[in-house]
């Protein structure tokens, strides 16, 4: 019985901060670790399409008061005035292993609108560990979006929430009512 209460306990002191019906978000998306299979798979218009969704799910909830991507040359030229479309402001950057998490970091330690109350990651790397808790601590809510898999441990548990990137299947599957 009192495993229990401290079960409960736990998971109760992981809800620092609770959504509203006015919530203000921040999106963060690391195109490299987010569309990596897309990539992959030169998929280009189903990754807008997969992106769109999530833009428009989060848009549901509240007002995207942010909304940034970074990338590689590659892949922000492949997808840039597709995401601009979305009202997503995307950064090229310098090149280099994490260059994309840099980035992205860099806009999380400085660039999050004070007015946010929620701030969604999209990438599984465990390099964002610190500044959730840094956010956290803040009285930020903060939602991590990642593929299946593919984000670490450390990430995870860092998070108010984790919410699986929804694959082209899975997003227009909520989109397009299946008769049967």
């Amino acid at each position: 019985m009192a495993s229990r209460r401290s079960n409960r306990r736990k998971r109760q002191s992981r809800r620092v901060a609770a959504p509203t019906a006015a919530e203000r978000i921040a999106l963060y998306l690391d195109l490299e670790n987010l569309l990596y299979e897309y990539r992959q798979a030169g998929e280009w218009e189903d990754a807008v399409v997969a992106v769109a969704s999530l833009v428009h799910r989060l848009a549901a909830r509240g007002t995207l008061v942010a909304r940034v991507a970074s990338g590689d040359a590659g892949i922000v030229r492949k997808l840039a005035f597709a995401l601009d479309g979305l009202g997503i402001r995307t950064h090229v950057h310098r090149g280099g292993i994490d260059a994309a998490d840099q980035a992205l970091l860099r806009m999380l330690d400085h660039d999050v609108p004070m007015t946010c109350g929620t701030v969604v990651i999209a990438s599984g790397d465990h390099a964002f560990a610190p500044s959730v808790r840094r956010l956290r601590e803040q009285g930020k809510r903060v939602e991590v979006v990642a593929c299946q898999g593919a984000v670490s441990a450390e990430l995870y548990t860092s998070a108010d929430s984790f919410h699986e990137f929804l694959t082209i299947d899975q997003s227009m599957s909520q989109l397009i009512p299946l008769k049967i």
